[in-house]
Order: structure tokens, then C-alpha cells, then sequence
């Protein structure tokens, strides 16, 4: 899959709360930065359990969607930034209706293209 066919099959993972499909691009190597703790996380199986715990929260469906995509990508080397658009309804009962931002670099490995580094964020009221 390409970059932007990696990051727009995000939408159809969170609807079907796979999370072997959201970790399943990310390198072995890959450093993580997330909205959710811990702040900082190495590897594709940090990467399985936190989007796994993330889902596990959730009741019901997840709206997931993403606005604004740009890749950009050369030879061996890609990155996106996209905005997304979270909400849902936790087990603990909160509803969640949020943007986050998205920073996402790609290498390509093999011929594959894989996540390396991938850095989540929303905004502070200040």
C-alpha cells in the first residue's frame, strides 16, 4: 500500500476496531509520540497494545474520520499531516467529540512502506 493508502484504511480500522490493521504498518523500530500516554513509546508492539487499550475504551462505534491529508512522497522516504475527527462514546459513559492533528513519516523498507514515526497531538486551551 502507499502512504495515502495506509492512512486512509486508518478510517475503515477504527470503524471495525481492528487494531492488527492500525499496527500492522508500523516498522518494528517505529517511535511514537501520542495524545494518550505514555509520552513516548517505541515499536510495533507498543504501537498493538496502545491502539488495542485505546479501542477496548470505546462502547459502541467510533466515528473516525480525516479531513485534510497531504503526503508527501519520494523515493524511499514519505511523511503526511492530516487532521482527525474523533467521537464515541466510552465504557465509562464520557462521550468523546474531538480533533486531533497527525504528523505520520514513512520509509520505504523492502518495498514496503512502513510507519517509523508517527506523532499524535490536540490543542490545549491555554
Amino acid at each position: 500500500m502507499s502512504p495515502e493508502e495506509i492512512i486512509r484504511d486508518r478510517v475503515r480500522a477504527v470503524a471495525e476496531k481492528d487494531a492488527a490493521a492500525l499496527a500492522a504498518p508500523h516498522s518494528a523500530d517505529v517511535v511514537l509520540y501520542d495524545v494518550l500516554g505514555p509520552l513516548h513509546a517505541e515499536g510495533r508492539d507498543a504501537e498493538k497494545e496502545r491502539v488495542r487499550s485505546w479501542l477496548d475504551g470505546y462502547d459502541g462505534p467510533i466515528d473516525y474520520k480525516i479531513a485534510e491529508l497531504t503526503v508527501v512522497t519520494g523515493e524511499d522516504i514519505a511523511f503526511a499531516h492530516y487532521l482527525a475527527h474523533l467521537a464515541g462514546t466510552l465504557r465509562s459513559g464520557g462521550v468523546v467529540d474531538m480533533w486531533t492533528r497527525a504528523t505520520v513519516g514513512f520509509q520505504r523498507r523492502e518495498g514496503r512502506w512502513e510507519i517509523t514515526h508517527e506523532h499524535n497531538s490536540a490543542p490545549l486551551p491555554m
